[in-house]
């Protein structure tokens, strides 16, 4: 195995973390982030939370400090999908506004 100079491994190690420390910040960005802030609105550091994304996935976890005002939302379980319910997308939704549902 040829010599690597430290000083270069230790550059090549700094820029390999940087570059992974871009990525994550990257994939936490967007609208997912104003839902997760907001499901801490009038809670405490630790206590549990869950929002749904704009898939019908569920996230669930414990408010943690963003800053030091700000709490956020931090997933500690698996992301869930919900089912719509008939209620939202199905074809019994003409019925839950009033109209009759000719299904039954």
């Amino acid at each position: 195995m040829p010599f690597i100079n430290p000083m270069i491994r230790q550059r090549t190690f700094f820029l390999l973390v940087l570059f992974l420390a871009a990525g994550k910040a990257v994939a936490h960005a967007g609208q997912l982030n104003q839902l997760a802030l907001d499901a801490c609105k009038d809670k405490a550091r630790s206590q549990a939370c869950q929002y749904q994304g704009h898939h019908h996935d569920l996230y669930i976890g414990t408010c943690q400090n963003v800053t030091e005002e700000a709490l956020i939302c931090v997933r500690t379980k698996p992301i869930q999908t919900i089912t719509p319910t008939d209620h939202e997308d199905g074809p019994s939704a003409a019925h839950s506004h009033g109209e009759k549902n000719t299904n039954h």
